[in-house]
Protein backbone atom coordinates (compact mmCIF):
# COMPACT_ATOMS: atom_id res chain seq x y z
CA UNK A 1 0.00 0.00 0.00
CA UNK A 2 1.64 3.13 -0.75
CA UNK A 3 1.85 5.93 1.80
CA UNK A 4 3.35 8.74 -0.12
CA UNK A 5 3.19 10.08 -3.48
CA UNK A 6 6.21 11.70 -5.21
CA UNK A 7 5.87 14.16 -8.05
CA UNK A 8 8.16 15.76 -10.65
CA UNK A 9 7.08 19.31 -11.21
CA UNK A 10 7.49 20.66 -14.61
CA UNK A 11 5.59 18.69 -17.85
CA UNK A 12 3.97 16.68 -14.86
CA UNK A 13 1.92 18.95 -12.63
CA UNK A 14 3.15 22.30 -14.32
CA UNK A 15 2.16 22.96 -17.79
CA UNK A 16 5.72 25.08 -18.20
CA UNK A 17 6.72 23.38 -21.54
CA UNK A 18 5.87 27.03 -23.72
CA UNK A 19 7.23 28.80 -20.73
CA UNK A 20 11.29 27.17 -20.83
CA UNK A 21 10.92 26.77 -24.89
CA UNK A 22 10.24 30.40 -24.73
CA UNK A 23 13.17 31.09 -22.35
CA UNK A 24 15.63 29.47 -23.77
CA UNK A 25 14.76 30.86 -27.57
CA UNK A 26 14.96 34.55 -25.78
CA UNK A 27 17.90 33.76 -24.61
CA UNK A 28 20.18 32.53 -27.20
CA UNK A 29 18.46 35.00 -29.72
CA UNK A 30 19.92 37.82 -27.62
CA UNK A 31 23.48 35.67 -26.74
CA UNK A 32 24.35 33.34 -29.37
CA UNK A 33 25.70 29.75 -28.02
CA UNK A 34 28.60 28.03 -28.76
CA UNK A 35 26.20 25.22 -29.20
CA UNK A 36 22.99 26.08 -31.30
CA UNK A 37 19.91 25.44 -29.31
CA UNK A 38 18.16 23.36 -32.11
CA UNK A 39 20.96 20.49 -31.85
CA UNK A 40 19.64 19.94 -28.36
CA UNK A 41 16.45 17.33 -28.52
CA UNK A 42 13.43 18.74 -26.89
CA UNK A 43 13.29 16.59 -24.46
CA UNK A 44 16.78 17.23 -23.05
CA UNK A 45 15.70 20.93 -22.62
CA UNK A 46 12.72 20.64 -20.86
CA UNK A 47 13.87 17.04 -18.71
CA UNK A 48 17.52 19.12 -17.65
CA UNK A 49 17.77 22.14 -15.40
CA UNK A 50 18.75 25.78 -15.94
CA UNK A 51 22.15 25.48 -14.92
CA UNK A 52 22.19 22.39 -17.05
CA UNK A 53 21.14 23.59 -20.28
CA UNK A 54 23.03 26.77 -19.62
CA UNK A 55 26.36 24.59 -20.12
CA UNK A 56 25.42 22.97 -22.68
CA UNK A 57 24.33 26.39 -24.66
CA UNK A 58 27.81 28.31 -23.39
CA UNK A 59 30.07 25.53 -22.07
CA UNK A 60 30.05 27.72 -19.16
CA UNK A 61 27.43 28.21 -16.14
CA UNK A 62 28.76 31.96 -16.01
CA UNK A 63 26.28 33.79 -13.34
CA UNK A 64 25.41 36.38 -15.87
CA UNK A 65 23.39 33.92 -18.14
CA UNK A 66 21.47 32.72 -15.17
CA UNK A 67 20.38 36.14 -14.31
CA UNK A 68 19.33 36.91 -17.81
CA UNK A 69 17.19 33.31 -17.32
CA UNK A 70 15.53 34.35 -14.30
CA UNK A 71 14.49 37.95 -15.35
CA UNK A 72 13.35 36.45 -18.50
CA UNK A 73 11.15 33.89 -16.21
CA UNK A 74 9.80 36.64 -14.22
CA UNK A 75 9.26 38.51 -17.43
CA UNK A 76 6.60 35.21 -18.83
CA UNK A 77 5.69 33.10 -16.40
CA UNK A 78 2.27 35.02 -15.93
CA UNK A 79 2.17 34.82 -19.58
CA UNK A 80 3.26 31.06 -20.11
CA UNK A 81 3.17 29.20 -16.97
CA UNK A 82 -0.18 27.23 -16.26
CA UNK A 83 -1.56 24.06 -14.15
CA UNK A 84 -2.62 21.32 -16.00
CA UNK A 85 -6.14 20.68 -15.96
CA UNK A 86 -7.57 18.82 -12.29
CA UNK A 87 -4.11 19.54 -10.87
CA UNK A 88 -4.97 21.04 -7.83
CA UNK A 89 -8.17 18.94 -6.93
CA UNK A 90 -6.12 16.03 -7.82
CA UNK A 91 -3.05 17.26 -5.07
CA UNK A 92 -6.14 18.15 -2.30
CA UNK A 93 -8.23 14.56 -3.27
CA UNK A 94 -4.54 12.59 -1.96
CA UNK A 95 -4.23 15.09 0.97
CA UNK A 96 -7.54 14.44 1.75
CA UNK A 97 -7.32 10.45 1.45
CA UNK A 98 -3.92 10.82 3.67
CA UNK A 99 -0.98 10.45 1.13
CA UNK A 100 1.98 12.23 1.65
CA UNK A 101 3.17 14.30 -0.83
CA UNK A 102 6.78 15.05 -2.29
CA UNK A 103 7.79 16.77 -5.24
CA UNK A 104 11.55 16.09 -6.45
CA UNK A 105 12.66 18.47 -9.52
CA UNK A 106 15.30 19.62 -11.55
CA UNK A 107 14.23 23.19 -11.06
CA UNK A 108 16.38 25.64 -9.26
CA UNK A 109 15.20 26.30 -5.65
CA UNK A 110 14.22 29.83 -6.00
CA UNK A 111 11.99 29.14 -9.97
CA UNK A 112 10.77 25.93 -7.77
CA UNK A 113 9.21 27.79 -4.88
CA UNK A 114 8.42 30.95 -7.26
CA UNK A 115 6.46 28.62 -9.54
CA UNK A 116 4.49 26.65 -7.02
CA UNK A 117 3.25 29.40 -5.23
CA UNK A 118 2.67 30.82 -7.86
CA UNK A 119 0.10 28.60 -8.88
CA UNK A 120 -1.00 28.25 -5.47
CA UNK A 121 -0.09 24.61 -4.50
CA UNK A 122 3.39 24.94 -2.35
CA UNK A 123 1.45 24.06 0.88
CA UNK A 124 0.05 20.85 -0.68
CA UNK A 125 3.73 19.24 -0.37
CA UNK A 126 5.05 17.68 3.07
CA UNK A 127 8.83 17.83 1.43
CA UNK A 128 10.28 19.47 -1.43
CA UNK A 129 13.81 18.73 -3.17
CA UNK A 130 14.90 20.87 -6.00
CA UNK A 131 17.88 21.15 -8.09
CA UNK A 132 20.08 23.08 -5.11
CA UNK A 133 19.27 20.02 -2.60
CA UNK A 134 21.22 17.21 -4.55
CA UNK A 135 24.80 16.95 -5.51
CA UNK A 136 23.61 14.58 -8.45
CA UNK A 137 20.16 15.68 -10.26
CA UNK A 138 18.06 13.27 -11.75
CA UNK A 139 18.45 10.48 -13.50
CA UNK A 140 20.61 9.99 -10.45
CA UNK A 141 18.35 8.61 -7.31
CA UNK A 142 19.73 10.86 -4.65
CA UNK A 143 16.58 13.42 -4.82
CA UNK A 144 14.26 10.62 -4.74
CA UNK A 145 16.10 9.20 -1.50
CA UNK A 146 16.49 11.92 0.08
CA UNK A 147 12.96 12.69 0.58
CA UNK A 148 11.91 9.33 1.50
CA UNK A 149 14.53 10.04 4.23
CA UNK A 150 12.81 12.85 4.94
CA UNK A 151 9.28 11.74 4.57
CA UNK A 152 9.75 8.12 6.63
CA UNK A 153 8.78 6.10 3.78
CA UNK A 154 10.28 2.90 2.60
CA UNK A 155 10.64 2.22 -1.49
CA UNK A 156 7.75 -0.17 -1.39
CA UNK A 157 5.42 1.98 0.07
CA UNK A 158 6.36 5.31 -2.55
CA UNK A 159 4.76 6.12 -5.96
CA UNK A 160 6.61 8.42 -8.41
CA UNK A 161 5.46 10.05 -11.01
CA UNK A 162 7.40 11.87 -13.60
CA UNK A 163 7.03 12.61 -17.48
CA UNK A 164 10.60 12.15 -18.92
CA UNK A 165 13.27 9.48 -18.86
CA UNK A 166 15.72 10.72 -16.81
CA UNK A 167 12.29 10.56 -14.66
CA UNK A 168 12.27 6.47 -14.65
CA UNK A 169 15.69 6.19 -14.37
CA UNK A 170 15.55 7.51 -11.22
CA UNK A 171 12.41 5.77 -10.01
CA UNK A 172 14.54 2.27 -10.99
CA UNK A 173 17.61 3.42 -9.65
CA UNK A 174 15.76 4.40 -6.68
CA UNK A 175 13.68 1.36 -6.38
CA UNK A 176 10.46 2.19 -6.61
CA UNK A 177 7.21 1.78 -8.03
CA UNK A 178 7.17 4.87 -11.23
CA UNK A 179 4.78 6.08 -13.05
CA UNK A 180 4.71 8.14 -16.69
CA UNK A 181 1.97 11.10 -17.02
CA UNK A 182 1.28 10.04 -20.75
CA UNK A 183 -1.02 12.98 -21.48
CA UNK A 184 -0.34 12.60 -25.39
CA UNK A 185 1.93 9.10 -26.64
CA UNK A 186 5.07 9.57 -25.38
CA UNK A 187 8.51 7.70 -27.02
CA UNK A 188 9.04 3.64 -26.51
CA UNK A 189 12.42 4.34 -25.12
CA UNK A 190 10.41 6.54 -22.11
CA UNK A 191 7.50 4.27 -21.60
CA UNK A 192 9.96 1.65 -21.14
CA UNK A 193 12.04 3.74 -18.51
CA UNK A 194 8.39 3.68 -16.27
CA UNK A 195 6.65 0.36 -14.53
CA UNK A 196 3.14 1.90 -14.69
CA UNK A 197 1.79 4.73 -17.93
CA UNK A 198 -0.89 6.84 -17.16
CA UNK A 199 -3.18 8.90 -19.32
CA UNK A 200 -4.72 11.64 -16.99
CA UNK A 201 -4.58 12.05 -13.16
CA UNK A 202 -8.04 9.67 -12.94
CA UNK A 203 -5.82 7.00 -13.90
CA UNK A 204 -3.49 7.54 -11.26
CA UNK A 205 -5.94 7.82 -8.70
CA UNK A 206 -7.54 4.48 -9.48
CA UNK A 207 -4.45 2.65 -9.66
CA UNK A 208 -3.83 4.38 -6.35
CA UNK A 209 -7.25 3.55 -4.63
CA UNK A 210 -7.51 -0.18 -6.05
CA UNK A 211 -4.35 -1.05 -4.96
CA UNK A 212 -5.07 0.66 -1.30
CA UNK A 213 -8.77 -1.04 -0.79
CA UNK A 214 -8.48 -3.82 -3.07
CA UNK A 215 -11.41 -6.60 -3.90
CA UNK A 216 -10.51 -9.75 -2.43
CA UNK A 217 -12.19 -13.39 -2.23
CA UNK A 218 -11.09 -16.00 0.01
CA UNK A 219 -9.46 -19.37 -1.31
CA UNK A 220 -10.77 -21.20 2.26
CA UNK A 221 -10.33 -24.65 0.62
CA UNK A 222 -7.85 -26.12 -2.01
CA UNK A 223 -9.78 -24.65 -4.88
CA UNK A 224 -12.33 -21.67 -5.76
CA UNK A 225 -15.25 -22.84 -7.92
CA UNK A 226 -16.61 -20.08 -10.05
CA UNK A 227 -20.51 -19.86 -12.07
CA UNK A 228 -19.85 -17.67 -15.22
CA UNK A 229 -23.83 -16.70 -16.28
CA UNK A 230 -23.82 -14.51 -19.46
CA UNK A 231 -26.28 -12.65 -21.35
CA UNK A 232 -29.44 -13.68 -19.00
CA UNK A 233 -31.48 -11.23 -21.18
CA UNK A 234 -33.73 -10.18 -18.60
CA UNK A 235 -36.77 -8.39 -20.22
CA UNK A 236 -39.57 -8.64 -18.30
CA UNK A 237 -41.64 -11.36 -19.37
CA UNK A 238 -42.35 -14.83 -18.77
CA UNK A 239 -38.40 -15.99 -19.74
CA UNK A 240 -37.07 -14.33 -17.31
CA UNK A 241 -38.70 -16.69 -14.68
CA UNK A 242 -37.25 -19.62 -16.75
CA UNK A 243 -33.81 -18.26 -16.57
CA UNK A 244 -34.26 -17.49 -12.76
CA UNK A 245 -34.75 -21.39 -12.37
CA UNK A 246 -31.58 -21.98 -14.05
CA UNK A 247 -29.65 -19.84 -12.27
CA UNK A 248 -30.93 -21.27 -9.20
CA UNK A 249 -30.96 -24.43 -10.48
CA UNK A 250 -26.63 -24.54 -11.51
CA UNK A 251 -25.66 -22.82 -7.98
CA UNK A 252 -27.84 -25.27 -5.86
CA UNK A 253 -25.82 -27.92 -7.97
CA UNK A 254 -22.18 -26.36 -7.91
CA UNK A 255 -21.97 -24.39 -4.70
CA UNK A 256 -19.97 -22.05 -6.32
CA UNK A 257 -17.50 -19.59 -3.88
CA UNK A 258 -17.80 -16.68 -6.78
CA UNK A 259 -20.74 -15.90 -9.38
CA UNK A 260 -19.74 -13.46 -12.74
CA UNK A 261 -22.06 -11.92 -14.67
CA UNK A 262 -20.76 -11.30 -17.92
CA UNK A 263 -22.81 -9.08 -19.60
CA UNK A 264 -26.40 -8.79 -21.07
CA UNK A 265 -27.92 -9.22 -18.11
CA UNK A 266 -31.20 -6.86 -19.78
CA UNK A 267 -32.21 -5.64 -22.87
CA UNK A 268 -35.67 -3.54 -21.68
CA UNK A 269 -36.64 -0.52 -21.24
CA UNK A 270 -37.55 -1.70 -17.94
CA UNK A 271 -33.88 -2.43 -17.23
CA UNK A 272 -33.35 -0.48 -13.72
CA UNK A 273 -36.42 -2.72 -12.88
CA UNK A 274 -35.09 -5.76 -13.75
CA UNK A 275 -31.52 -5.18 -12.25
CA UNK A 276 -33.42 -4.09 -8.63
CA UNK A 277 -34.89 -8.08 -9.62
CA UNK A 278 -31.28 -9.30 -10.42
CA UNK A 279 -29.76 -7.18 -7.17
CA UNK A 280 -32.52 -9.30 -5.02
CA UNK A 281 -32.18 -12.68 -6.56
CA UNK A 282 -28.48 -12.68 -6.22
CA UNK A 283 -28.35 -11.37 -2.57
CA UNK A 284 -30.63 -14.85 -1.87
CA UNK A 285 -27.87 -16.53 -2.69
CA UNK A 286 -25.37 -15.43 -0.25
CA UNK A 287 -22.23 -15.42 -2.58
CA UNK A 288 -19.95 -13.17 -3.16
CA UNK A 289 -20.72 -12.07 -7.15
CA UNK A 290 -19.29 -8.83 -10.16
CA UNK A 291 -20.58 -8.17 -13.35
CA UNK A 292 -19.73 -6.35 -16.49
CA UNK A 293 -21.62 -4.27 -19.06
CA UNK A 294 -22.73 -6.26 -22.00
CA UNK A 295 -24.04 -4.31 -25.53
CA UNK A 296 -27.36 -4.38 -24.86
CA UNK A 297 -27.28 -3.17 -21.05
CA UNK A 298 -27.67 0.85 -21.08
CA UNK A 299 -30.53 0.52 -24.24
CA UNK A 300 -33.44 2.58 -24.34
CA UNK A 301 -31.60 5.42 -22.21
CA UNK A 302 -31.03 3.57 -19.19
CA UNK A 303 -27.38 4.83 -18.16
CA UNK A 304 -24.37 2.69 -16.39
CA UNK A 305 -24.48 5.27 -13.41
CA UNK A 306 -28.31 4.04 -12.87
CA UNK A 307 -27.21 0.95 -12.82
CA UNK A 308 -24.43 1.06 -10.66
CA UNK A 309 -26.68 3.03 -8.16
CA UNK A 310 -28.32 0.37 -8.06
CA UNK A 311 -26.00 -2.52 -7.58
CA UNK A 312 -23.98 -1.20 -5.68
CA UNK A 313 -26.31 -1.47 -2.32
CA UNK A 314 -25.74 -5.30 -2.74
CA UNK A 315 -23.83 -7.09 0.33
CA UNK A 316 -22.22 -10.09 -1.86
CA UNK A 317 -21.53 -7.31 -4.52
CA UNK A 318 -17.61 -7.12 -5.62
CA UNK A 319 -17.12 -4.16 -8.19
CA UNK A 320 -15.36 -1.31 -8.67
CA UNK A 321 -16.36 2.04 -10.78
CA UNK A 322 -13.66 2.58 -13.07
CA UNK A 323 -12.94 6.23 -14.52
CA UNK A 324 -15.22 6.74 -17.67
CA UNK A 325 -12.27 7.23 -19.51
CA UNK A 326 -11.56 3.50 -19.33
CA UNK A 327 -15.17 2.23 -19.38
CA UNK A 328 -17.76 1.27 -16.76
CA UNK A 329 -16.51 -2.06 -15.42
CA UNK A 330 -13.09 -2.22 -15.58
CA UNK A 331 -11.69 -3.68 -12.19
CA UNK A 332 -9.64 -6.39 -10.68
CA UNK A 333 -10.42 -9.04 -7.52
CA UNK A 334 -7.80 -10.93 -5.59
CA UNK A 335 -7.76 -14.33 -4.84
CA UNK A 336 -6.58 -15.14 -1.52
CA UNK A 337 -5.87 -17.95 0.62
CA UNK A 338 -6.35 -18.16 4.38
CA UNK A 339 -2.81 -17.59 4.84
CA UNK A 340 -3.37 -14.02 3.01
CA UNK A 341 -1.49 -15.21 0.02
CA UNK A 342 -2.54 -13.96 -2.97
CA UNK A 343 -3.36 -16.93 -5.46
CA UNK A 344 -4.80 -15.46 -8.67
CA UNK A 345 -6.47 -12.35 -10.12
CA UNK A 346 -9.77 -12.23 -11.58
CA UNK A 347 -10.06 -9.12 -14.16
CA UNK A 348 -13.33 -7.67 -15.39
CA UNK A 349 -13.35 -5.63 -18.56
CA UNK A 350 -15.38 -3.58 -20.23
CA UNK A 351 -15.81 -4.65 -23.96
CA UNK A 352 -18.54 -1.20 -24.79
CA UNK A 353 -20.89 -1.40 -27.06
CA UNK A 354 -19.64 -0.66 -30.86
CA UNK A 355 -16.82 1.79 -32.29
CA UNK A 356 -15.98 2.92 -36.14
CA UNK A 357 -12.41 1.24 -37.57
CA UNK A 358 -10.57 2.71 -40.31
CA UNK A 359 -10.04 -0.61 -42.87
CA UNK A 360 -8.23 0.29 -46.00
CA UNK A 361 -8.89 3.66 -45.61
CA UNK A 362 -12.28 3.13 -45.26
CA UNK A 363 -14.97 3.71 -41.95
CA UNK A 364 -16.46 0.58 -40.87
CA UNK A 365 -18.38 -0.01 -38.12
CA UNK A 366 -17.50 -3.05 -35.66
CA UNK A 367 -18.34 -4.15 -31.99
CA UNK A 368 -16.85 -2.82 -29.66
CA UNK A 369 -13.25 -3.56 -28.30
CA UNK A 370 -11.19 -2.44 -25.92
CA UNK A 371 -9.25 1.25 -25.53
CA UNK A 372 -5.42 1.20 -25.53
CA UNK A 373 -6.22 3.20 -21.77
CA UNK A 374 -7.62 0.06 -21.01
CA UNK A 375 -4.60 -1.71 -22.13
CA UNK A 376 -2.32 0.39 -20.20
CA UNK A 377 -4.74 -0.33 -17.11
CA UNK A 378 -4.11 -3.93 -17.77
CA UNK A 379 -0.25 -3.65 -18.03
CA UNK A 380 0.02 -1.63 -14.81
CA UNK A 381 -2.27 -3.91 -12.73
CA UNK A 382 -0.07 -6.84 -13.60
CA UNK A 383 3.30 -5.16 -13.99
CA UNK A 384 1.78 -4.16 -9.52
CA UNK A 385 1.26 -7.31 -8.54
CA UNK A 386 4.90 -8.83 -10.30
CA UNK A 387 6.65 -5.83 -8.55
CA UNK A 388 4.68 -6.51 -5.22
CA UNK A 389 4.79 -10.15 -5.11
CA UNK A 390 8.03 -10.61 -6.80
CA UNK A 391 6.20 -12.97 -9.15
CA UNK A 392 3.71 -13.12 -11.91
CA UNK A 393 0.25 -13.53 -10.26
CA UNK A 394 -2.14 -16.17 -12.63
CA UNK A 395 -5.09 -14.36 -13.81
CA UNK A 396 -8.36 -14.92 -15.92
CA UNK A 397 -10.14 -12.05 -17.82
CA UNK A 398 -13.80 -12.36 -18.06
CA UNK A 399 -15.72 -9.72 -20.47
CA UNK A 400 -18.54 -9.50 -22.92
CA UNK A 401 -17.46 -9.21 -26.65
CA UNK A 402 -15.14 -11.73 -27.81
CA UNK A 403 -11.57 -10.53 -29.15
CA UNK A 404 -10.83 -10.70 -32.98
CA UNK A 405 -8.33 -13.71 -31.52
CA UNK A 406 -11.72 -15.79 -31.47
CA UNK A 407 -11.76 -16.42 -35.08
CA UNK A 408 -8.31 -18.30 -35.04
CA UNK A 409 -10.69 -21.11 -33.87
CA UNK A 410 -10.91 -24.51 -35.93
CA UNK A 411 -13.65 -26.89 -34.73
CA UNK A 412 -11.66 -29.57 -36.46
CA UNK A 413 -8.59 -28.96 -34.21
CA UNK A 414 -7.83 -31.23 -31.08
CA UNK A 415 -7.68 -28.68 -28.68
CA UNK A 416 -11.15 -26.78 -29.61
CA UNK A 417 -14.00 -28.19 -27.38
CA UNK A 418 -18.16 -27.39 -27.43
CA UNK A 419 -20.04 -26.30 -30.03
CA UNK A 420 -19.64 -23.21 -32.80
CA UNK A 421 -22.89 -22.38 -34.37
CA UNK A 422 -22.67 -18.75 -36.00
CA UNK A 423 -19.62 -16.61 -36.63
CA UNK A 424 -17.80 -15.00 -33.64
CA UNK A 425 -19.01 -11.16 -33.17
CA UNK A 426 -15.98 -10.04 -32.43
CA UNK A 427 -14.42 -6.73 -33.59
CA UNK A 428 -13.19 -6.53 -37.35
CA UNK A 429 -9.65 -6.16 -36.19
CA UNK A 430 -7.52 -6.59 -33.05
CA UNK A 431 -7.29 -4.40 -30.70
CA UNK A 432 -3.68 -5.50 -29.17
CA UNK A 433 -5.08 -6.87 -26.03
CA UNK A 434 -3.99 -10.41 -27.20
CA UNK A 435 -0.93 -9.15 -27.99
CA UNK A 436 -0.12 -7.60 -24.49
CA UNK A 437 -1.80 -10.81 -22.56
CA UNK A 438 1.11 -13.12 -24.11
CA UNK A 439 3.70 -10.60 -23.48
CA UNK A 440 2.60 -10.43 -19.90
CA UNK A 441 2.60 -13.95 -18.90
CA UNK A 442 -0.02 -13.82 -16.10
CA UNK A 443 -3.83 -14.20 -17.73
CA UNK A 444 -4.51 -18.19 -18.73
CA UNK A 445 -7.80 -17.38 -19.99
CA UNK A 446 -10.25 -14.91 -21.42
CA UNK A 447 -14.31 -15.53 -20.72
CA UNK A 448 -16.72 -14.40 -22.72
CA UNK A 449 -20.39 -13.97 -23.85
CA UNK A 450 -22.13 -12.91 -26.76
CA UNK A 451 -22.81 -14.91 -28.86
CA UNK A 452 -25.81 -16.93 -27.89
CA UNK A 453 -25.51 -19.89 -29.99
CA UNK A 454 -21.02 -20.69 -29.06
CA UNK A 455 -19.94 -21.94 -26.24
CA UNK A 456 -16.59 -23.84 -27.39
CA UNK A 457 -13.06 -23.23 -26.00
CA UNK A 458 -9.76 -23.30 -27.60
CA UNK A 459 -6.20 -22.52 -26.62
CA UNK A 460 -4.12 -20.17 -28.85
CA UNK A 461 -0.46 -19.71 -28.19
CA UNK A 462 -1.29 -21.14 -24.80
CA UNK A 463 -3.81 -18.99 -23.49
CA UNK A 464 -7.57 -20.09 -23.15
CA UNK A 465 -10.46 -18.10 -25.33
CA UNK A 466 -13.44 -19.57 -24.16
CA UNK A 467 -17.44 -18.82 -24.16
CA UNK A 468 -20.15 -18.79 -21.70
CA UNK A 469 -22.69 -20.63 -22.07
CA UNK A 470 -25.85 -18.82 -22.60
CA UNK A 471 -27.96 -18.94 -19.44
CA UNK A 472 -31.36 -16.19 -20.43
CA UNK A 473 -34.03 -17.87 -22.85
CA UNK A 474 -34.42 -14.58 -25.04
CA UNK A 475 -33.24 -16.38 -28.67
CA UNK A 476 -32.65 -15.05 -31.79
CA UNK A 477 -31.94 -18.02 -33.63
CA UNK A 478 -32.29 -21.97 -33.04
CA UNK A 479 -35.31 -21.66 -30.64
CA UNK A 480 -35.25 -24.06 -27.99
CA UNK A 481 -30.80 -24.20 -27.65
CA UNK A 482 -30.21 -25.40 -24.57
CA UNK A 483 -28.97 -23.01 -21.87
CA UNK A 484 -26.89 -23.51 -19.44
CA UNK A 485 -23.38 -21.62 -17.18
CA UNK A 486 -19.79 -22.10 -17.64
CA UNK A 487 -18.14 -23.65 -14.87
CA UNK A 488 -14.48 -22.36 -13.94
CA UNK A 489 -12.67 -24.34 -10.87
CA UNK A 490 -9.36 -22.32 -9.99
CA UNK A 491 -6.59 -24.47 -7.91
CA UNK A 492 -3.39 -23.23 -6.90
CA UNK A 493 -1.65 -22.80 -9.70
CA UNK A 494 -3.99 -24.38 -12.76
CA UNK A 495 -7.62 -24.29 -13.59
CA UNK A 496 -10.01 -26.68 -15.11
CA UNK A 497 -13.40 -25.52 -16.78
CA UNK A 498 -16.22 -27.49 -18.34
CA UNK A 499 -19.82 -25.97 -19.90
CA UNK A 500 -22.98 -27.40 -17.88
CA UNK A 501 -26.79 -27.64 -19.89
CA UNK A 502 -29.75 -26.85 -18.13
CA UNK A 503 -32.64 -29.75 -18.50
CA UNK A 504 -35.65 -28.15 -17.78
CA UNK A 505 -37.14 -31.54 -17.39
Amino acid sequence: MYKAILFDMDGTLLNSDELVLKIYKELTTKYPPKTALKTIQKDELLAKSYLEVIHMLYESEHDFYLSSVTNLHTEYKNIYLKLYPQTLSFLMRLKKEGYLLGLVTSEMKNIAYEELKLMGIDRLFDAIITFDDVKKPKPHAEGLLKIMKQLHVNPDEVLWIGDQKSDGLAGKSASIHSGLIARKKKKREIESSFDFIFSSYQDILYHIVQNAHPLTLVMDKPSLNIIQFTDLHLMNDEKDHKTFHLMDHIIHKHQPDFIALTGDQTMSPHAIMLYQSLRDRMETYSIPYSYIFGNHDTEDGVTHKQINQIMKTSKNLLFKNSPSSLGYSNYVIEVRDLNQNLRWLLFMLDSHIDQTYVIDQKATWGYGSLSYRQLDWYKNTIKYYTIKEHRIIPSMVFMHIPINEYNDSNPKSVNFIGEKNENVSSPPISDGFFDVVKSLKSTQAIFVGHDHLNDFSFVNDGIMLAYGRVSGYYEYAMPGFPKGARIITLHQETFETSIDIYSET
